[in-house]
Order: C-alpha cells, then structure tokens, then sequence
C-alpha cells in the first residue's frame, strides 16, 4: 500500500517506530564505538604496563647473556591467555628467548620501539630494555584481540535484544497513543464523509481536543454554520426569485396582449388613413390633372409614394413583431426547395431581370419552415435588390461544413458594404445605402438576425464595397426552447 493511501493511525505508529529505531540504532552504534575505544584503551595502558615490569627484571639478565632467566621473564607471559607471542632482543637485534602459543609464529626482525599499535586482530608492543639510560635490548608482545571481539560480540547480541524489547513496547505504545492524535480525526473524517453523502449541513462534528486538531473540528463546525446560513439565504432568495419570475411572466404577458393590441392598431387603424391619403390623392391625379399644374402633379406623387412606403413599413414591423411571438413548431425543412420558391417569385415579379442564381440542392435542416422562409426571403430578397444594377447578376445559396458545425450562406455579386458598418446592419430602422439608391424599411436584416436567433444560431457577413456580400448563419435546432410560447 502506498504512504498516502495508509490510514493515519498506520502512519503515526511507522513514524512513531521509524524515528525510535533511528535513535537506538544510533545510540547504540555509539556505545559499541565507545566500548570498543574504552576496551582498547585499556588494553594498551595494561600491556604498556606488563612491558615495562618485564624490561626491567630483564636488563641484568640481558647484561650478562643470561637466557635462562630471560626464558623464564617470556615465560611468565604464559598466565595471559591473549598474549601469543613474546620475544627478548639484544642490542643488535637479534632474538635471546621467546615465548609462542603457536609453532608457526616467530620473533619478528628488528621491531620497531613504540608504546603499542593495533593491526587487524592484534596488538603490538615494542619495548626498549635500559640499564642506566642506554638500550641494550628490546622486549616484544603480542596479544590477540579475540577478547575485544568476543566481549564486543556479546555487547552487540544484548543491544540487539534490548532494542528489540525496546520497539516491541515502543509498538504497543505507540498502538495506544496513536488513537489520541487518530481517533479525533477518524471522528471528523466520518463527520464530513456523512455531511458529503447525505447533504445534511447541521451535523456537527465532535471536538475532542483544545490541540490543533479541536481548533481544526471548531473550525469545520464554524464552516458548517456559514454553509447551513448559505444554504438558507439561498432558499429565500430563490422562493423570492419565483414569485418574482411570477410577477415578471404575469407582466409580460400583460405586455404581449399591449404589443398585440398595438399590433392590430398599427395593421387597422393605421392603414386605414394611409389607404385614405393614397386613394384621395389618386382620385386627385385621375379625376383633376387637367386642373393641377405639374408642380401640383409632382406633390401628389410623392405623397402616394410616402404613403406606399409607410405602408411597407408598417408590413415590415408588424413582420418583426410576428416573428418575435411566432410559436415555433420543428420540423424537417428542405431549405433549398424554399430559395427556389423564393427565387421564382422573384423571377415572376421581375421577368426582364437575367441573373444567375446557384442553389446547392437537398440541403436539409431542423426548424420552423414559416420563420426559415421569413429568413430566407430577406437574404434573397437582399442579394436580388442589391445586384439589380449589374447586367451579370449572381445569386448562391449553399452551405459548408466547418469544424463539424454546417455553415449555411447566401452570396451576391452587387453593391456591398463596408464592414467597419457591419454591427449596424442587424439593427432595425440601420440602413447602409440611402433609398434613392435601393429601396428598403431596414427591418429585414433585424427579422432575419431574430429567426436565426429563435433557432439558436449564430449570423455574420463578409463583404466589399463594390464587390458583393456574403451571409453566412447556422441553426441549432436541438437547442430550440420548447418552452417559447406566443400566438401566430
């Protein structure tokens, strides 16, 4: 199991028993070191000892060559079971007597002096035998350390034992002192495992403690409480928010019976004097031309004009209006059979007219086919108004394909417009070209922009002046509102 997947109180006891055998290990380490250096010490203290009683019982020995008794001064050495091997030199360095435990060790050549050295597993001692301040010989011992190492042996075994005591109590221990830091936290952690599954924001979790870890539950708690106070201002605020939405819905409601009256006042009561004005002032032209003047001719004609134009107007509007309320209904619609309709309409109102029109054909999509003819009208209607003064005009309707959405556009070879106006041409009542140059209420685009819109879809133009335009606009009808209500 990796460390961070372990449970706490698994985590406490392996730091609790990791930091403790680090210390008794290095504790321990320190008193075999110190025992080893104590042992050696006096080791070295004792044999300097024993070399300097035996150099001086052995100068007169060695003064008149006398082995027998420099033997029996070697021999005494017998009664320490770790000295191996020792030797009397003379002056010239030449071995008189020697004592050896073992056959195949012999007196080394010409010893150094010294006060003792440890090499490998044994010491060595060079002592000078003086008579009255001058060297005439030289003692030599050699001792095995075997008694270091087994005494450092039996050291090392207890401190194995008494550690391994040591950490079995400090396991225990820890066992038990771990659930004062864990058992708290487990508690917490249960509290907030609960909270999350059951979204109940008034438990509260136990404190314990006045440690860090009750200041972390008193904490929570405290959370607890800012989230509970939340969770009920939210409450309120979202009962409030539907009674405000009720009162919204009741007043638009209200405002969509007003905009209906309107509507039918503007479709009624307006038209009706502007059919008055255009017929009194035909009647004028028919029945007294021979009475008016040309100026006077010229005055009637354009109040007929004004008229027919604010009655296009009004059509425009009270359009825009419908399609704002229009109920939509989806369906399967074959958009490129409905600019061909929209085409031969055109063709028929205008038979002089000789334009090049391209549509892609089958090219379906989902949507209300009322609205997606409004839209596809004023596209076409646009690109045919906007070309009229080309003798090659050319109409395309398509669609692509692009980053797996179907772009559709309408394209055409006519006037154009410069694209530092294009955020107005989406704006009712905005017009890019005066209407002496082309007719038009600049309404259509903003009806156009609204359709899409309805169907969840984006539109923009590309375009140059002189060089034609380019529509392009998608539709989303999987996100149409189904809750879009209005009357036809």
């Amino acid at each position: 199991m990796k460390w961070s997947q372990m449970p706490i109180k698994h985590k406490l006891i392996m730091m609790t028993l990791f930091t403790s055998v680090i210390g008794i290990v290095v504790v321990s380490l320190s008193f075999i070191w110190y025992e080893n250096l104590t042992y050696k010490d006096q080791l070295k203290q004792e044999m300097n000892v024993i070399g300097k009683i035996l150099a001086d019982r052995s100068n007169a020995a060695l003064v008149f060559s006398d082995t027998a008794q420099l033997q029996d001064n070697v021999n005494s050495l017998k009664l320490r079971q770790s000295i191996e091997l020792s030797c009397i030199y003379d002056a010239m360095g030449q071995p008189l007597s020697s004592f050896s435990r073992r056959q195949d060790l012999q007196c080394p050549l010409a010893p150094a002096a010294n006060e003792g050295e440890f090499t490998n597993s044994y010491f060595h001692l060079t002592q000078a035998i003086e008579l009255d301040g001058e060297s005439i010989g030289k003692l030599y011992i050699r001792s095995s350390l075997q008694e270091l190492i087994g005494h450092l042996q039996n050291y090392i075994a207890t401190t194995a034992i008494v550690s391994a005591l040591v950490v079995m109590a400090l396991l225990l221990v820890s066992s038990m002192l771990q659930r004062i830091i864990s058992t708290p936290l487990v508690h917490l952690t249960e509290t907030a495992t609960r909270i999350a599954r059951v979204k109940d924001y008034s438990l509260r979790a136990e404190q314990e403690s006045e440690d860090e870890i009750g200041q972390l539950v008193v904490a929570f708690n405290s959370m607890l409480d800012t989230i509970e106070e939340q969770n009920a201002q939210i409450l309120h605020n979202y009962e409030n928010l539907e009674k405000i939405v009720a009162q919204r819905t009741v007043e638009l409601r209200s405002a969509n019976k007003e905009l209906e009256a309107f509507s039918y006042s503007v479709s009624h009561d307006l038209r009706q004097p502007l059919r008055a004005i255009d017929g009194f002032s035909d009647a004028l032209l028919e029945d007294c031309s021979d009475q008016l003047d040309e100026v006077a001719m010229d005055y009637l004609n354009r109040v007929r004009a004004a008229s027919q134009r604010m009655g296009r107007l009004i059509d425009s509007m009270l359009t825009l209006s419908r399609v704002t309320r229009y109920k939509v209904e989806s369906k399967d619609v074959n958009l490129s059979n409905l600019a061909a309709t929209i085409v031969e309409a055109l063709q028929a109102d205008q038979p002089e007219r000789h334009v090049e029109v391209i549509i892609q054909p089958d090219l379906m999509t989902q949507g209300d086919e009322n609205l997606l003819g409004v839209a596809l009208s004023n596209l076409i209607g646009n690109a045919w108004k906007y070309s009229s003064k080309l003798s090659l005009a050319r109409i395309e309707f398509g669609a692509i394909d692009k980053d797996g959405e179907r772009i559709f556009y309408v394209k055409d070879n006519g006037a154009g417009f410069d694209m530092k106006y294009a955020d107005k041409l989406f704006v009712a009542f905005n017009r890019l070209h005066s209407p002496a140059e082309f007719e038009g209420s600049g309404i259509g685009l903003a009806t156009v922009s609204r359709v899409i819109s309805r169907h969840r879809g984006r539109i923009w133009a590309e375009s140059q002046p002189g060089e034609g335009s380019a529509f392009y606009f998608t539709l989303n009808d999987a996100a149409v509102d189904a809750h879009e209500t209005g009357a036809r």
